[in-house]
């Protein structure tokens, strides 16, 4: 059998060293497909090696890990960027709306609503008065006043975001802190609040033109907002 096997001429897909299930029908007969045909289908394995199960290599893996480490090595420095940025924009666009939120509130509930920022601690409070007190901060904790909510950068921001300005300008620009809103829709003082990354390569500006003007936020070009 062997000597045969060998002797016949190795031809892909010749029908007589195919395996029984491998060939069409009517090709071959009963006899064939005995232990003479186990044998022959373990030759035709070995003879033709591209019919072997396919699959990867060690070093083949170890290529494919390599490359992969390389590029993750490129892409990180851009996609630490990439998340300062987005955070520093997170962070002015949420002040920006607890801006809004404080004005509309104070006209909604017909009594002042403040935002206390502490540069200190990287942080700001967003206060509801309980009376029409305009000073209600200084008062009792939950019986004059409230914390509406609280925003800290650092675990807010993951240390992404501070308060800060170019040239060491003061980033709370407002001459009162904390900012009123009263009743009638306006701001107390127009001013400015001055973020920055941890890098300091990117600015916001959020705040007030004007005391009877919407808040505004944007990305600061030069050392104040216009």
């Amino acid at each position: 059998m062997l000597q045969a096997f060998f002797s016949a001429p190795k031809t892909l897909g010749t029908w007589s060293t195919l395996p029984c299930r491998q060939r069409p029908s009517g090709v071959g007969n009963a006899s064939s497909c005995g232990p003479q045909h186990h044998a022959t289908r373990l030759l035709y394995t070995w003879a033709y090696p591209a019919h072997r199960q396919a699959g990867f290599t060690m070093v083949e893996l170890l290529i494919v890990l390599a490359v992969l480490t390389i590029m993750s090595g490129i892409a990180a420095p851009n996609l630490r960027g990439w998340m300062r940025i987005y955070q520093l924009k997170s962070a002015s666009t949420e002040l920006f709306s607890n801006m809004q939120l404080a004005k509309a509130s104070a006209v909604r509930e017909n009594r002042p609503w403040k935002i206390r920022f502490d540069q200190a601690n990287g942080k700001y409070e967003v206060i509801r008065c309980l009376t029409r007190n305009v000073n209600c901060e200084t008062g009792v904790l939950n019986t004059d006043y409230r914390i509406a909510k609280t925003v800290s950068f650092s675990s807010r921001y993951k240390n992404q975001v501070q308060y800060n300005r170019p040239a060491s300008l003061p980033a709370i620009d407002f001459p009162n802190n904390p900012i009123l809103f009263n009743s009638t829709g306006f701001v107390r003082d127009s001013g400015f609040i001055y973020l920055s990354n941890n890098t300091n390569s990117t600015y916001y500006c959020i705040g007030f033109r004007s005391i009877a003007s919407a808040a505004r936020v944007q990305k600061l070009t030069g050392t104040g907002c216009l």
